[in-house]
């Protein structure tokens, strides 16, 4: 008895101290502008939970409602909220009455006689009924309940972040089938014009004006825009076969129409606001959820160290034959008290206890590191929409330079002034600088999207009336 006691005192204190040591605020991880904000700045803010409406146009909101309804990865996470609730349902039967019925039939017979003879045999009829109840002293199986009742909310939180994730890469697939059906009609432009310039220098060739050299150089020209040509409908393809296999559609059988996202997005995000990270996520949510069901399951461990109760009333019938265990047997009704306690249970439940704390203390790792991972992400995703900002100003005006240093090469070259090589070269330039424009907005986009999903949503600071 006195080492059950000593155990139970040893118990306590070290539950309260894993309680003080994995009781993580996650918000002193953040710096001072991640504080949470006062009421009053909520209030001007609205947010926008279903933020790739700002980004997609109707024909990409229309596939983003199929990939919800048809993605077989988020009808996994559906199959496992279902799992969550049946098991939540489950864990109500610890604190409900159950009612059960028996039937036994026994023969006795004396030792020195042929136990089958007849003369030898008595046999007795038994059915009972029995009404029990166990009372939760200590909380333990309500404890139970609410573990089970933030799994299931941390699956829904898990469903939605997943959601988030699959979106953001339809998203993303489709900023970059937008990105090639741009870049193809520049190739498309650059090849209509070497075209009709292969065909004024040949007319010039005809009438002795021209140069053979020429008429080579712009063959030569028009086979690399085609080898562009061919090589950009190969990645669109590709593109759109992995929106399909997002989709579970089959292959070829979507079609795209340009363009799919919104030429200019907005994103009202002021830099010097606060941004509540833990309250948008999805995916935090989960955890926090997660971590409070691994509190919940060490306080069950610990509760299961104090003695059980458990209360019933049962009526039997006793017959000696078993038509008269329907008829005229006798009857008898017992009310039951019972107290229970473990004294030994070859260290299972110090074992249970111990596990339990261990996975409590990981989730509570797990949730910090969550918490500085969406940190680095938000932060992250700002630098480079700040990087890809400036740099598109940059190779805009880049642009504008190689397309004047252009026309002055063509210039020079049709008032005989200059050679066409320059004029050619120089728009090989140019339509690298294009390409690298066009990417830049893709990559920016896609920045956005990220910050976007980074934060659980977007920032509308336009205020209310």
């Amino acid at each position: 008895m006195l080492n059950r006691l000593s155990l139970f005192a040893c118990s306590l204190i070290l539950f309260s101290c894993a309680n003080k040591k994995n009781n993580v605020d996650v918000t002193k991880l953040y710096p001072k502008n991640y504080a949470y904000q006062e009421e009053s700045e909520k209030a001007l803010i609205q947010i926008n939970n279903a933020w790739w409406k700002e980004f997609a146009l109707p024909q990409v909101i229309g596939l983003i409602e199929d990939l919800l309804d048809k993605n077989y990865d988020i009808q996994e996470a559906e199959f496992r909220i279902e799992q969550a609730r049946a098991a939540h349902q489950m864990s109500w039967k610890g604190r409900l009455p159950t009612l059960s019925y028996f039937y036994r039939g026994t023969t006795y017979g004396d030792d020195s006689e042929d136990i089958l003879s007849a003369g030898a045999r008595q046999s007795v009829y038994r059915q009972e009924l029995l009404a029990n109840y166990q009372i939760d002293l200590f909380g333990k199986y309500r404890d139970n309940e609410k573990s089970y009742a933030e799994m299931v909310i941390a699956s829904r939180y898990n469903k939605e972040a997943l959601e988030h994730r699959k979106i953001s890469s339809l998203l993303q697939l489709a900023i970059v089938w937008d990105k090639w059906y741009e870049e193809r009609q520049i190739v498309e432009e650059n090849l209509k014009s070497a075209r009709r310039r292969s065909g004024l220098i040949e007319q010039r060739y005809m009438t002795l004006e021209g140069s053979g050299s020429n008429i080579a150089l712009v063959k030569a020209e028009i086979v690399g825009y085609e080898g562009d040509y061919l090589n950009i409908n190969k990645m669109m393809l590709s593109t759109q076969l992995a929106i399909e296999n997002l989709l579970v559609m089959k292959p070829n059988s979507l079609t795209l129409e340009y363009p799919l996202m919104r030429d200019q997005t907005e994103l009202f995000i002021n830099l010097l606001q606060p941004l509540d990270l833990i309250e948008r996520r999805p995916d935090l949510k989960a955890r926090a959820h997660l971590l409070k069901s691994k509190r919940l399951d060490v306080s069950i461990a610990f509760k299961n160290f104090f003695p059980d109760m458990e209360i019933g009333v049962s009526g039997e019938m006793i017959a000696g034959s078993f038509p008269d265990l329907f008829k005229s047997g006798s009857f008898a009704l017992r009310y039951i008290t019972r107290l229970f306690q473990y004294v030994f249970s070859g260290m299972d439940l110090t074992g249970r206890w111990r596990l339990a704390t261990a996975k409590e203390q990981e989730e509570a790792v797990g949730y910090a590191k969550n918490a500085l991972i969406a940190l680095f992400e938000v932060e992250t995703a700002l630098m480079q929409i700040h990087y890809y900002t400036k740099m598109r100003e940059k190779k805009a005006l880049e642009v504008r330079e190689i397309t004047d240093v252009q026309n002055y090469f063509l210039l020079d070259y049709k008032v005989g002034d200059g050679p066409l090589i320059f004029a050619i070269e120089q728009e090989r330039v140019k339509w690298r600088a294009q390409q690298q424009l066009v990417n830049l907005d893709a990559l920016l986009f896609s920045e956005k999207i990220n910050l976007c999903l980074a934060l659980g949503g977007s920032w509308n600071n336009e205020k209310k009336n």
